[in-house]
């Protein structure tokens, strides 16, 4: 199961009334284990795919968006790399909001821009990046 609850001052709330019935299923006493993380902001998500689009829209490098994400992935370190029958596999990691949170969503999307501003569209700012993908939104 998974809820979702607010922090308040004095505590968890529930953030809806699925978290609230479905906490109702477990009596004082029930230990629980819970996992802490901060849900995803979507409008940054959103924010992060303009930026993508900004990239393909400025650079002839790639050809479709999965291309420009998997460069950044790559680039920033979001990968995993395993040795199976001494072949290295490397293996981009998901950004979806179920495998990243907002903390580590935000390294990413900072970390990607110091990438383009390096790698794709050198001699703009972060400041002339950031304005031109909030002008879009």
């Amino acid at each position: 199961m998974k809820f979702f609850y607010f922090k308040k001052d004095s505590g968890l709330s529930p953030y809806d009334d699925e978290a609230r019935e479905g906490f109702k299923k477990f009596t004082p006493g029930d230990v629980l284990s819970i996992e802490v993380k901060r849900v995803r902001n979507y409008n940054h998500h959103k924010t992060m795919f303009r930026l993508i689009n900004l990239v393909l829209e400025n650079t002839d490098r790639f050809s479709n968006k999965t291309q420009v994400l998997d460069y950044l992935k790559f680039k920033v370190g979001e990968y995993t790399t395993r040795i199976i029958d001494q072949t290295v596999i490397t293996e981009l990691n998901s950004i979806s909001f179920d495998s990243m949170d907002q903390d580590h969503f935000n390294v990413f999307f900072s970390d990607s821009i110091n990438v383009i501003l390096t790698d794709l569209l050198p001699g703009n700012t972060r400041e002339e990046i950031v304005n031109e993908v909030l002008r879009h939104g």
